[in-house]
């Protein structure tokens, strides 16, 4: 009798395996086709498939199966890529709430992706809506869960420390946007193999932060790094050098340090001129610097026909009435005053009124 209940009770479990595994199968494909849907931008048709995956994961695995996660992510995604904001957010905190049903607050390093691709996408949904106070936090509970699953030292923790500084800075947060920038430079440097062009991210962050701070010469430090790093990379000459340079004069302006901001100025109007078409607006960017440092060191001389050449470019480029052209005329008048020829500063600035 035993035997015969055992055999039974066998039998039961190998004819409900079957299903469930033909089920498993059907959820693949079924996902597999919201996917395919989703890439040619049909997203209607993709979120039938994807909704019918969730009702087949709902029934053959239960409401609280890895599957259902994976299924409500897919779904949230189709959404976000709708511009539904709110329904993706439904459907993402629907995905964190079966999680934690089944494994906790805590989750184990195997069980972290599901959770995290939840809460980073949530935290993107917050960005865009500006609703910072929100993706920060969001985005920080992701981070526990990357540093605790892959150490705290990982390139994707790195990347992700990044973008919450970019969210502290966005919301204003300074306090909090300092450390963190510059904990990823620290650990970017301190990890013997890294790539050298992964310091540029962070340090020119961090460089953007302490130039909005007026933290010339913190901002200095950082920017001499950014140059030295360009330079270990692509060479002296490079187009890359050609913002941190800038940059770094501009900073050297505000330190009075104009001898030194002029090489530098010189340097970067060089590269853009062989590397760039002769009437492009980074070019008349770079004259107008070198033209107000110049200025700034009384060598009138030098800055007149160096703001002649920006004028010349930005009204080809945006017309004579432009904000840039206007710009440009604006310091040649500051200029004329401070050299003392009153007939030029009088005429530029009707030159200017008449435009």
């Amino acid at each position: 009798m035993k035997a015969a209940l055992r055999y039974i009770a066998i039998l039961a479990l190998l004819l409900y395996a079957v299903p469930a595994s033909g089920q498993q199968s059907r959820w693949d494909d079924l996902i597999l086709t919201a996917d395919e849907f989703a890439a040619k931008g049909e997203y209607i048709r993709s979120l039938e498939s994807a909704k019918q995956a969730l009702d087949i994961a709902t029934k053959t695995f239960g409401p609280y199966h890895k599957n259902i996660v994976t299924t409500l992510n897919r779904i949230a995604t189709i959404y976000r890529s709708q511009s539904d904001l709110a329904q993706a957010e439904h459907f993402l905190k629907r995905a964190l709430a079966v999680r934690a049903l089944v494994i906790g607050a805590e989750p184990i390093n195997k069980d972290y992706f599901d959770i995290y691709i939840s809460l980073k996408n949530l935290s993107d949904i917050y960005t865009v809506q500006k609703r910072y106070g929100e993706a920060a936090a969001t985005l920080e509970r992701a981070i526990l869960l990357e540093e605790t699953a892959l150490g705290k030292e990982s390139a994707e923790v790195t990347k992700d420390l990044q973008d919450l500084a970019a969210l502290y800075a966005s919301s204003g947060n300074a306090a909090k946007t300092e450390p963190l920038y510059r904990k990823v430079v620290a650990i970017d440097m301190g990890i013997p193999d890294v790539e050298a062009e992964e310091l540029m991210g962070p340090l020119n962050s961090l460089a953007e932060l302490y130039m909005s701070q007026e933290r010339w010469e913190e901002a200095g430090v950082v920017l001499q790094k950014m140059v030295e790093t360009r330079e270990d990379i692509d060479g002296p000459n490079h187009e890359s050098l050609s913002k941190p340079l800038t940059d770094l004069a501009q900073v050297y302006m505000r330190q009075s340090r104009f001898a030194d901001a002029e090489v530098l100025a010189r340097r970067a109007l060089k590269i853009d001129e062989r590397v760039l078409p002769a009437y492009h607006p980074d070019i008349a960017k770079d004259l107008s610097n070198l033209a107000a440092i110049c200025a700034y060191e009384n060598k009138y001389k030098e800055a007149a026909p160096l703001f002649e050449r920006a004028l010349d470019i930005a009204e080809e480029r945006f017309g004579k009435r432009s904000q840039q052209a206007i710009a440009i005329l604006t310091n040649m008048a500051e200029m004329y005053e401070r050299a003392g020829d009153t007939a030029k500063a009088k005429k530029t600035r009707r030159d200017i009124k008449s435009r």
